[in-house]
């Protein structure tokens, strides 16, 4: 049985952590973004990209979390990223799902 690529586990370890470490770039919206990517292990044109493989999407959803984590707005975080502010809310609720997931266990 194929499970729905939402459903399936991003890298959520450690993620509290990395949101600590860019609060050093919150005043400089591009290079926020490029740390989160650093962090997540993604190049910025690879989240900029309308690819929808499953390793680019749970790593996209990874970086619009970290970012929110933040505190910045959907639709800013839908600007960095060239997505829809929905499309960020519907990427945050995915990676909260898989860490509600892993801390219940």
């Amino acid at each position: 049985m194929t499970v729905p690529y939402f459903r399936r586990p991003t890298n959520t370890e450690n993620i509290y952590e990395d949101i600590d470490q860019l609060k050093a770039y919150k005043s400089n919206r591009r290079h926020l973004l490029e740390a989160a990517c650093r962090l997540s292990q993604i190049s910025v044109n690879e989240v900029m990209t309308e690819t929808k493989s499953f390793d680019r999407s749970a790593k996209r959803f990874r970086v619009m979390y970290l970012l929110r984590g933040l505190g910045l707005s959907y639709p800013l975080i839908g600007m960095l990223l060239n997505r829809h502010y929905s499309s960020v809310i519907h990427g945050v609720q995915v990676v909260k799902r898989q860490l509600e997931g892993s801390l219940g266990s």
